[in-house]
């Protein structure tokens, strides 16, 4: 039989490899955008609740820190994401403003 620091021993030992296995990866965020950028392009248009979704991503993937081999990634990502939220809020002033002709 095993004495009880053994079993407490175990059982630290098993908590700190759950920890560190689910911390969330300071790259996640833009693989993430990395993904869902195709779609948003891809979309007619963004509901409110989306688009305010989509920015606080953006948020953080803006506030990680990471190596300098990911900064270009993540300014890639980023770069893709606005430009296809932008194409989004003309494509919908557009449809708008013909709407109300």
């Amino acid at each position: 039989m095993q004495p009880r620091s053994f079993y407490a021993g175990i059982a630290v030992l098993l908590c700190g490899i759950a920890a560190v296995a689910l911390m969330p990866s300071p790259r996640e965020p833009v693989a993430l955008l990395e993904r869902l950028a195709p779609r948003i392009e891809r979309a007619q248009s963004l509901t409110p609740e989306s688009r305010q979704a989509i920015l606080n991503l953006m948020e953080r993937a803006r506030n990680t820190t990471g190596d300098a081999r990911h900064q270009e990634r993540r300014d890639n990502a980023l770069q893709r994401v606005t430009d296809a939220i932008e194409a989004k809020a003309e494509v919908l002033s557009v449809g708008q403003s013909a709407a109300d002709r």
